[in-house]
């Protein structure tokens, strides 16, 4: 796995701040689209992977299925505790994000 930290901006008031999550994912995913550092709104797993494939088309296809879904094989976790993909993550934490294999 590759780690890319994704800062996201919020407004208070007159200035704009930014706060991070380290986001680590396959590294398949992030060789397809040479990601280094995403700076996106973001707040759920889900929210970061929509803002990761819009920015870098290329692995849209590792993250949602043809209906524009979220693969059913992607489980996120959260400092090592699993999420569902609609959960927040909050500043400084580290969000893991599994692709899982099945098979036999």
């Amino acid at each position: 796995m590759i780690c890319i930290s994704v800062r996201r901006l919020f407004d208070d008031s007159d200035w704009v701040s930014s706060m991070a999550i380290t986001v680590k994912l396959p590294s398949d995913i992030c060789r397809a689209a040479n990601l280094r550092e995403v700076v996106i709104e973001a707040g759920t797993p889900a929210q970061v992977m929509k803002a990761i494939a819009q920015k870098h088309p290329t692995v849209s296809r590792y993250l949602f299925d043809t209906q524009g879904r979220l693969r059913g094989s992607l489980a996120f976790f959260k400092n090592d505790q699993m999420i569902e993909a609609h959960e927040n993550v909050p500043d400084g934490a580290i969000l893991d994000v599994v692709a899982q294999i099945s098979g036999g």
